[in-house]
């Protein structure tokens, strides 16, 4: 994977993310009750997973400006992807069961999260930036 296409996976994710997260902070009872889902007792459990994904879409369009510089945040967003999607398999494969709208948002993870493997590959291999004030 070269840099050009690391950095655009990274611009998709943020706003992927940030629409998923903007949806679910707004609109989270309507999403439910168009599902037939049961929603939670308060609305901060998906309140706050919302403003997350916020947070990380935020993360993300930083590291599309600079992956060297952000190349911590695309650790945190390599973790970010493979506990959604152990979340999602635990539940769906447990006896507790999961709503099947989870479902897809776990392939398109995996499919992020095989993507920002390759991106954080590429930018290993980039050159360090200087400390601030040295050079």
């Amino acid at each position: 994977m070269n840099l050009l296409w690391t950095r655009r996976v990274f611009l998709a994710s943020a706003v992927y993310d940030a629409v998923l997260g903007v949806a679910f902070l707004v609109a989270h009872a309507a999403i439910y009750d168009a599902l037939g889902i049961t929603q939670p007792n308060h609305p901060a459990y998906l309140r706050f997973p919302a403003l997350l994904l916020i947070l990380f879409a935020f993360g993300f369009t930083l590291v599309y400006l600079d992956p060297k510089r952000h190349e911590g945040i695309l650790w945190m967003g390599i973790g970010l992807k493979a506990a959604y999607i152990a979340v999602v398999l635990w539940h769906r494969l447990g006896e507790i069961g999961l709503p099947d709208i989870y479902v897809p948002f776990a392939w398109i993870d995996l499919a992020f999260l095989a993507a920002f493997i390759a991106g954080a590959r590429t930018v290993a291999r980039l050159p360090t930036h200087p400390a601030p004030g040295v050079g």
